[in-house]
């Protein structure tokens, strides 16, 4: 009779077998949990490929700490990236200040050469040097005449033309005007 039981225990197995892979092939919805199912029946968990173990659930503590860490990297990213920017913003000041100092350089070549023209034109005899001015611009006859000795300035503006001296002691007189104003304007900022 023990036989005959466990005959019929393995048709009804069968049986269940049966129905549980036509339900899931039926799309009956129980394709996912059949392996669960057949599990529960002896004697079939050995013929179902093993059960994928889930990676286990990451804990608040083991959360915190890997965005700790992540933090921490962020962090350290950002101090870096903040460290090249410094360093960019120093070499740009220096070659800011080299720059500066190089046009200050230039500027400064420049104004000791016209200086040393006007002292070659004051040198002159005064017609020639005269005629030697009128030959430039005016702007750059009022600035030698500005940076003349004023005896010298005026013996060469007796020597030109009524018509040019009057030229160029408007360009002057133009010239003098923007730098009062300029300078009144800067003492006008600083108040």
């Amino acid at each position: 009779m023990a036989r005959r039981m466990r005959g019929e225990e393995g048709n009804a197995l069968l049986v269940i077998i049966i129905i549980v892979v036509i339900l899931a092939g039926a799309g009956a919805g129980l394709y996912f949990f059949a392996p669960d199912v057949l599990r529960g029946i002896p004697g079939i968990s050995s013929l179902l490929p093993p059960e994928e173990e889930e990676a286990p659930a990451e804990t608040e503590d083991q959360r915190i700490t890997r965005l700790r860490t992540t933090n921490r990297e962020l962090e350290r990213q950002l101090k870096d990236q903040a460290e090249q920017m410094e360093e960019k913003d120093t070499a740009l000041i220096e070659q800011q200040q080299e720059t500066d100092r190089l046009r200050e350089q230039v500027a400064k070549d420049v104004d000791e050469r016209a200086n040393k023209y006007v002292k070659i034109l004051e040198r002159m005899d005064p017609a020639a040097a005269a005629d030697q001015i009128a030959t430039l611009t005016p702007d750059i006859q009022a600035e030698i005449l500005v940076r003349m000795k004023d005896k010298s300035a005026a013996a060469i503006l007796e020597a030109m033309e009524t018509r040019q001296a009057s030229k160029i002691t408007e360009e002057v007189m133009e010239r003098l005007k923007e730098v009062r104003d300029a300078a009144l304007a800067a003492a006008a900022a600083a108040e």
